[in-house]
């Protein structure tokens, strides 16, 4: 077999298999040297092939092949810039002074508290 060159890899990802990420797959089998395991690899394209039909398998379909996890980091900050978002939208609509949004994240530490029973009522009961 000769060695794909980027480019053929690329073109043929986005006509044949657009959910196979073209780098991720050059880039494996090349520091790989184009082996598989301890044998040349015969067909590359039949590798692309195996390695969406592999993609499937492992995130539950292609819709997830090029779509990684979203990290704490990222989840974090994105919850904290819509939170901001909606306390600045708050703030400029009724000119508070942002009591109720604290009260609706940290509650009203003037209202009753609720216990949790510390048992269960008897069927008797």
């Amino acid at each position: 077999m000769t060695k794909p060159s980027y480019e053929e890899v690329f073109s043929y990802c986005e006509t044949r298999h657009p959910t196979v990420d073209p780098v991720a797959f050059f880039l494996h089998y090349e520091t790989n040297g184009w082996m598989v395991g301890k044998v040349p690899m015969k067909n590359w394209r039949a590798g692309v092939a195996n390695w969406d039909r592999m993609q499937q398998t492992r995130n539950g379909g292609n819709k997830y092949a090029r779509q990684l996890p979203e990290t704490f980091a990222e989840r974090d900050d994105r919850a904290t810039g819509e939170a901001a978002a909606r306390i600045r939208s708050r703030l400029s609509g009724n000119h508070s002074n942002g009591g109720e949004d604290r009260q609706t994240l940290f509650g009203n530490e003037d209202g009753p508290t609720h216990h949790r029973p510390r048992a269960l009522p008897s069927a008797g009961d």
